[in-house]
């Protein structure tokens, strides 16, 4: 592998299994803080939340390996850049969560809805509030 320049690159676009499609699709939410496809950084230069699920963007495809840069001392760090096909998928989730009617009083997303056991009622992911299934809009269904 060479030694890349860190200035931004064009958008890599990698085509996505079946299952990273899948994967990247179900997992949109928590990938909204990837940055831009073409931008070419370190590990550390990663939002925290992405540095915890490294593994799970390598595995899936979501990030791609760019290049190397030297880093002071004369050590090697492999940069990477974000897949412009699964960034496509991320944004469409981010519009489309944008304009979905809620069902929750909250106004968060109706993907965003998690019924746990052992409570009764409804749970936003988001704001963590419970509601009670009286409170719930089902679209005119009682």
């Amino acid at each position: 592998m060479t030694e890349t320049d860190s200035a931004d690159q064009e958008p890599v676009t990698d085509p996505l299994s079946q299952g990273d499609y899948q994967w990247v699709q179900a997992s949109a939410r928590d990938l909204y803080e990837l940055p831009d496809p073409g931008d070419e950084l370190r590990l550390e230069e990663f939002p925290e939340e992405l540095q915890k699920m490294w593994r799970q963007l390598r595995q899936h495809n979501v990030i791609l390996l760019a290049g190397k840069t030297q880093v002071r001392g004369g050590d090697w760090r492999n940069l990477w850049t974000v897949n412009q096909a699964a960034a496509e998928i991320v944004e469409k989730h981010r519009e489309v969560a944008k304009e979905s009617d809620t069902i929750l009083p909250c106004d968060c997303t109706t993907d965003a809805i998690r019924n746990p056991r052992d409570v009764d009622g409804i749970e936003c992911k988001i704001c963590e509030e419970v509601f009670d299934r009286e409170e719930i809009d089902r679209g005119g269904r009682a």
